[in-house]
Order: C-alpha cells, then sequence, then structure tokens
C-alpha cells in the first residue's frame, strides 16, 4: 500500500530522530544492516532528500556512499534518477537545467548516470547531457579512474555501445570497493 505524501511528512516528523540514527547506520560495516537501513530511509520518502544531501561529503566515506546511492534511487522532482530522466527530455531548457542540478548532486548523480547509460544504448541526448555532468565531476575531482574512462568511451567512434560497457564496469568496481549494492539498486 502506498502511502501519500502528507502521511511521509508526519512519518519523518515522527522518526526524525531514528532518521540521525539511521544515517550514522549507514556507516556500519555490516552490509546487511546498511540493505535495512536503506530500505528505512526510502520508506520515509522524500523529507529525508535534504539530510541525504548533507551527508554526501559525510567524513564516513560508507555514509556518504550510501547517501549517494540512496538518493540515486529516490523517485520525485530534482531527484538524480528523475533528473537523468529529463536528460532525455526533447526540451533543450529541461535538459540543461537537469544537467545543472545533477551537477550538485555530485556522486549521487554519478551512480543514477552510470545506472542509466549501463542500460540506455540509444538516447543521443542522455550520452550528451551525461558527458556534460560526467566532465564537470571530473573538473572537480568527483569521479573515480573507472567513471573518468566512461568519459573516454563517448569519445569512441560507436558510444552507444562502448559507453554502456565502461558504465556498467565503473559500477562493479564500485560495488567490489563497498561504495555500492548492485542487488539494492536493481529493485528500483
Amino acid at each position: 500500500m502506498e502511502i501519500s505524501e502528507k502521511e511521509r511528512v508526519g512519518k519523518l516528523a515522527d522518526h526524525e530522530e531514528h532518521l540521525f540514527a539511521y544515517i550514522s547506520q549507514l556507516g556500519n560495516s555490516d552490509p546487511n544492516i546498511r540493505m535495512e537501513i536503506r530500505k528505512k530511509i526510502l520508506n520515509l520518502g522524500k523529507p529525508v532528500v535534504p539530510y541525504l544531501i548533507a551527508n554526501l561529503y559525510n567524513r564516513n566515506k560508507l555514509i556518504s556512499c550510501e547517501a549517494a546511492q540512496i538518493l540515486s534511487v529516490m523517485d520525485g522532482p530534482k531527484t538524480p534518477k528523475t533528473l537523468v530522466m529529463a536528460l532525455d527530455d526533447p526540451d533543450l531548457k529541461t535538459r540543461w537545467d537537469a544537467t545543472q542540478d545533477l551537477i550538485e548532486y555530485d556522486r549521487a548523480a554519478v551512480i543514477a548516470l552510470l545506472r542509466a547509460l549501463s542500460r540506455s544504448y540509444t538516447s543521443v541526448w542522455l550520452r550528451q547531457g551525461a558527458q556534460h555532468v560526467l566532465n564537470n565531476l571530473k573538473k572537480r575531482g568527483s569521479l573515480t579512474v573507472e567513471e573518468e574512462k566512461v568519459i573516454t568511451a563517448f569519445k569512441d567512434l560507436e558510444p552507444s555501445l562502448t559507453v554502456p560497457c565502461a558504465a556498467d564496469k565503473a559500477l562493479t568496481v564500485l560495488e567490489e570497493k563497498s561504495c555500492l549494492d548492485l542487488k539494492f539498486l536493481k529493485q528500483y
């Protein structure tokens, strides 16, 4: 049963003190605990977005990775998942605004973009928007070596073939470094 946004906001107010505990538990070394906490945070809905954004730069790398991962799968206006879908909009302004918002999401945008690029072989607009975002994040020093290889794949003769492979490889490397749980992401 889906709950309304009003009920979720009330739910967050009721559980705000728990949210801080949930966020600290995202740094737990046990992946099963982190999975359960991710689900609890997702269940609270859009009102948790500011808290997750605030933790994208947490000193604890597990917490920042988990916050980025949760944000990358959340539905709603101005979330990375929705903004990535907007990169395929026929309206140029919509696409441009989406790239600018994604750049601000930093690591959460990277995960959402890699997921989309690993699945979409034909969308030129998605690839162009993703390339713009990733190039900007590279300038900030926000990308890993494997993620930078996705940028290189955009320059190949057949980016529709090379980009999905490079994006999938980058996701796999993130999972191997315990910064990502692909089983969790595949649920969304």
